[in-house]
C-alpha cells in the first residue's frame, strides 16, 4: 500500500484550529516567544508592570523545543497573563495563536552574541575557573555552548521568520539590539496589536521600573556585537552549520 501523505503545515493547523475553538476562554494573553538571552524576560516583565498580569513561563530554554501543548491551553484559557514561551513554532502553538487572535512578539539575536551570552550567564551562575586558565577555559567553553546550542538556535530563527513571511500566523519580529535601544517603542506597539492602549510615556516609565528592579528584570542586556571575538575556527564551523541546515 501506498505511505500516507504527511498534511502540510497548513493543513495541520487547521486541525488544530478546530481543536482548540472550545479553548479560547476568557482569559486575555500576550505571547513573548524568543530564543534564550534575548531580553525576552525584561520585555515580559514590562509588559506585566504596564497590564497588571502576572508572567507565565511555560518553558524552559535548556529543554530543547518545550511543547506547548492542548493542555497548556487549557489551563490558561480564563487566566490573564504574559505568556513567556522558548519554543520553536509548534501546531498547537501556532493553532492557539490563530484561535486567541493573539500576535505574539518573537525575539531574535545575531548567533554568535546568543553564545556568548549563552555561556557567560552558565559561568556566573557557578561555573569558575583558575585565573591561569580562564582563557583556554572560556575558550573550550565556548566551543561546547556553541556545538550544544548552535542548531537550536539556527533553527528556531528559520522556522519563525518562515512562517512569518509565509504568513502562517501573524507576529511582531523582534531583534535584541532594536529592543533593547528603543524598548517603550516595541512595548507600546506588541500591546497595540493585542487590543491594548498606553502612550510613551507610561511605556518608558515601565521601562524605567523594571530596569531598575534587579530581582524583578533579571536582565542583562549584554553587548551587541559581543560575539564578534569568537574563534576564527568556530565562526567557520558555525557557518557550516547553518548552511547544513
Amino acid at each position: 500500500s501506498s505511505e500516507q501523505r504527511k498534511p502540510s503545515l497548513n493543513e495541520a493547523v487547521s486541525v488544530a484550529v478546530q481543536s482548540l475553538q472550545g479553548e479560547t476562554g476568557s482569559g486575555r494573553h500576550i505571547v513573548v516567544i524568543a530564543q534564550p538571552k534575548s531580553a525576552s524576560t525584561f520585555l515580559a516583565n514590562i509588559l506585566s508592570v504596564l497590564t497588571g498580569f502576572p508572567v507565565t513561563k511555560y518553558s524552559d530554554p535548556h529543554i530543547y523545543d518545550y511543547a506547548f501543548s492542548y493542555g497548556v491551553a487549557r489551563r490558561i484559557r480564563d487566566q490573564n497573563a504574559i505568556i513567556h514561551l522558548h519554543s520553536r513554532p509548534t501546531v498547537p502553538l501556532i493553532g492557539w495563536l490563530k484561535v486567541k487572535g493573539t500576535v505574539p512578539a518573537i525575539l531574535h539575536r545575531n548567533l554568535a552574541d546568543s553564545l556568548v551570552s549563552l555561556y557567560d550567564h552558565a559561568r556566573a551562575s557557578g561555573y569558575k575557573t583558575d585565573d591561569k586558565l580562564d582563557s583556554v577555559a572560556r575558550e573550550i567553553g565556548l566551543k561546547a555552548t556553541a556545538y550544544s546550542w548552535a542548531g537550536w538556535l539556527i533553527r528556531y530563527e528559520a522556522h519563525w521568520s518562515g512562517n512569518l513571511r509565509n504568513k502562517v500566523l501573524d507576529g511582531l519580529w523582534i531583534d535584541y539590539a532594536d529592543l533593547v535601544a528603543k524598548p517603550e517603542v516595541f512595548v507600546q506597539d506588541i500591546l497595540a496589536r493585542n487590543g491594548f492602549e498606553f502612550d510613551l510615556v507610561s511605556c518608558r516609565a515601565a521601562v524605567e521600573q523594571v530596569s531598575g528592579d534587579r530581582v524583578r528584570s533579571n536582565l542583562n542586556k549584554g553587548v551587541a556585537g559581543r560575539g564578534a571575538d569568537l574563534p576564527a575556527d568556530l565562526l567557520k564551523d558555525l557557518d557550516a552549520i547553518r548552511k547544513a541546515i
